[in-house]
């Protein structure tokens, strides 16, 4: 039995039947649950689509209350906790000591906590700062997490997390469609 955690894009694509990439995410999730497989999301995904449906005005109300409530009634939901903060604090001490802004001499420029806080950012890192979160919940679990970003740099630093892809290289023929959330 495999478990399963799926990223934002993924879980986005699931709970909006009018995305055109619903039919992968639901033959992915289908397909898993097929072969006995657990399929979870984290709060952060919960909460990534939540600020998008606060920042943003649907062309389609209809489509996204059923968006909103296939997300609310989706109950396979991993928490931060404790132990959450460890995976991520070793995930992103390795990141910065291998990507922080170096100097001439390549010394990390920034080495103090307090210079830290808001200087060395996701953008310096190469990450998106969920993305580190959704990783480490991912290898608190061993879960096996589903996306379609590159997360590159966090697979490189963190040996323990296996990252599947699930979109198909085409999409399949469709209608097209507006996403509800732009950039998601």
């Amino acid at each position: 039995m495999k478990v399963y955690l799926l990223d934002t894009n993924i879980a986005s694509a699931l709970w909006d039947q009018g995305d055109k990439h619903h039919p992968d995410a639901l033959k992915f999730v289908t397909d898993a649950a097929t072969n006995g497989d657990l399929v979870y999301v984290s709060r952060i995904t919960i909460a990534e689509i939540e600020y998008g449906y606060k920042l943003h005005l649907s062309a389609d109300p209809a489509r996204r209350a059923k968006a909103e409530a296939a997300m609310r009634a989706y109950k396979a939901i991993r928490e931060i906790d404790k132990d959450t903060t460890e995976h991520y604090a070793n995930i992103r001490a390795e990141l910065f000591r291998r990507f922080a802004p170096r100097d001439a001499k390549n010394r990390i420029r920034k080495v103090r906590p307090e210079q830290l806080v808001d200087k060395t950012t996701g953008l310096d890192l190469g990450i998106q700062e969920n993305d580190l979160w959704i990783a480490a919940i991912a290898v608190e679990y061993n879960m096996i997490l589903v996306t379609d970003d590159r997360m590159a740099r966090i697979q490189e630093v963190a040996p323990a997390l296996t990252v599947v892809k699930w979109k198909r290289s085409t999409p399949p023929p469709s209608t097209p469609s507006t996403p509800l959330l732009p950039g998601i």
